[in-house]
């Protein structure tokens, strides 16, 4: 039967482990276009809710929408929130397919003259309907007047509590079953800008290797252990 400490190190292993995935996730996210850091956050004996002791959990994790810095782009149509909200987009485009929320505005025409994401979601809205940019008015339609597009203006989607945004297809779209508190005028998007990560490098590099210490010091506590019990098995024998 596995004594008291091995099952706290191998609850910490798992908590470590979790936490690694966490941290690279956002590296590999530092460079993606809007993307949210993650952060963990642990309970156990001594843990200070950041830095983790030797025997642990992970209490919960938590997305930091904190606003990232402001890029330029040569793209009109790649759009930068300053502040709070989010695009409502849609993965059909009449509206009656799921229903998500990112900060990417990295958008692009499609034949049709739908602004959609990357992986072809429609930007819609406030209404549910997709946004059609006229062609002659491509290079400077305007959000907030609705000037060039199908309706007459597109609102950013806002929640009292961000927290009820879970990560869904993309590592900068988000899903929820929570209702948006209301909407913001999409006065505060830049045009011929893009929103960077708010992810840090020079933080989520220490933690990694940090992470990686505790990981390797708790393998060593569970193969002590082991080899300690594998004695007494062999004393009696």
């Amino acid at each position: 039967m596995p004594s008291d400490l091995n099952i706290s190190a191998i609850n910490s292993l798992t908590a470590m482990n979790e936490w690694m995935a966490t941290i690279n996730g956002n590296i590999n996210g530092s460079a993606r276009t809007a993307y949210k850091t993650s952060k963990v956050k642990f309970s156990g004996a001594g843990s200070n809710g950041e830095i983790p002791d030797s025997t642990l959990i992970t209490d919960s994790t938590s997305i930091d929408f904190s606003q990232g810095s402001i890029v330029a782009s040569t793209e009109r149509n790649h759009l930068a929130i300053q502040g709070p909200g989010f695009f409502r987009i849609n993965d059909k485009s009449d509206g009656s397919g799921q229903t998500y929320y990112t900060r990417d505005g990295e958008f692009h025409f499609d034949t049709a003259g739908h602004l959609v994401t990357s992986s072809g979601a429609y930007l819609t809205d406030q209404l549910g309907n997709e946004v059609t940019v006229n062609p002659a008015d491509r290079d400077d339609f305007n959000l907030a007047t609705g000037h060039g597009l199908n309706v007459a203006s597109v609102q950013l989607v806002n929640f009292n509590n961000p927290q009820d945004l879970e990560f869904s297809s993309g590592a900068t779209v988000f899903e929820t079953t929570s209702a948006p508190s209301g909407f913001i005028s999409a006065n505060n998007v830049s045009y011929y800008s893009l929103e960077g990560s708010n992810s840090s490098l020079t933080q989520s590099i220490p933690e990694l290797s940090l992470s990686q210490k505790i990981f390797s010091a708790l393998a060593k506590v569970i193969m002590v252990a082991q080899q300690n019990t594998d004695t007494v098995v062999n004393l009696i024998k």
